[in-house]
């Protein structure tokens, strides 16, 4: 140190130097791959208030989650790739329109899956009403059930569902569960679930844990919201709807109104692909979905069938 500064001076310059290399830093690397109105309110938060917003930033500004699910997805699609590389992008009877053709190309080369048949069995307004009919299709499962959902909770309206999971594991059937971590811990029924399925044997794995002690941390912004359940690959559902009751476990000033909607037929396949893979990502388990996708021709009798391509989320 120079013998002309005091320590005062010294930490003074430091923090100066220390400060202007934060912003010069954040100025180049926070509008990387961001809307213009994002990157201007983390640089504002940074470059006014930067002993608060860098830590921000360095938690929860960035763009990419890790490299590990980037390489996942990747070996996903290039598989569905392989194993669909026969098929075309939607049932060759069907004649659709060049818009709706380029989408399911569009599609197809996002995802890897193409338009199939399906059937619509029911749309559910109602969360008691989709709950039971969910655990009712559970208690037809002779093979495996998949079931992942962002908020799961045991409480009076999930009970049936719940009690149904435990029902089949009891009977044999292979029973997984997906749920988010942060979505579920928070309500009061989720360790009561937890032992419920731990007692029945139903297989269970949170989804992006926020477990830095056990070395599991994920951003706790970048969460998996999505709502599905395959059985036997011969049904489904999937929608906006948590499992838990619609006031989620709260006093009743706020009543939540979702979609479910039931399905059947190839469509349900491409549901368990999905499920597979986030399955793998949080257990390096390997599920093999039961049947291949199929695309059949448009047969001459579709009562209730429909073209319907899934195209799942980020």
């Amino acid at each position: 140190m120079h013998p002309l500064l005091t320590w005062t001076e010294f930490g003074t310059g430091a923090f100066v130097v220390i400060d202007l290399l934060i912003k010069f830093v954040a100025i180049g690397l926070v509008p990387e791959n961001r809307h213009p109105s994002s990157s201007s309110a983390w640089l504002l938060l940074i470059l006014l208030v930067p002993v608060i917003g860098l830590p921000l930033f360095l938690l929860l500004g960035s763009p990419r989650v890790s490299r590990r699910r980037h390489r996942i997805q990747a070996a996903a699609n290039q598989r569905l790739t392989e194993l669909l590389a026969d098929a075309p992008d939607f049932p060759p009877a069907v004649r659709l329109d060049p818009e709706l053709a380029t989408l399911t190309h569009l599609n197809r080369r996002l995802t890897s899956l193409p338009a199939v048949l399906g059937r619509n069995e029911g749309l559910f307004g109602d969360y008691e009403e989709s709950i039971r009919a969910m655990a009712a299709s559970v208690d037809l499962a002779e093979r495996f059930v998949h079931a992942e959902f962002y908020a799961m909770s045991l409480d009076e309206t999930t009970a049936v569902f719940i009690e149904a999971l435990a029902r089949a594991a009891d009977r044999g059937v292979t029973v997984r569960v997906l749920y988010d971590h942060l979505g579920s811990r928070r309500y009061p029924g989720y360790q009561p679930m937890l032992r419920t399925f731990a007692e029945h044997g139903v297989e269970v794995n949170a989804m992006m844990p926020l477990r830095p002690l056990r070395g599991r941390w994920r951003r706790p912004d970048l969460r998996n919201h999505r709502k599905l359940l395959v059985v036997d690959s011969h049904t489904a559902f999937m929608g906006s709807q948590n499992m838990i009751d619609a006031i989620y476990q709260r006093p009743a000033a706020r009543r939540y109104r979702d979609i479910s909607v039931k399905l059947s037929g190839p469509i349900v396949r491409a549901l368990d692909s999905v499920f597979a893979v986030d399955w793998f990502t949080e257990s390096g388990e390997h599920i093999e979905v039961a049947e291949p996708i199929e695309v059949p021709e448009w047969p001459e009798e579709s009562g209730k069938l429909s073209l319907m391509q899934l195209v799942p989320s980020g």
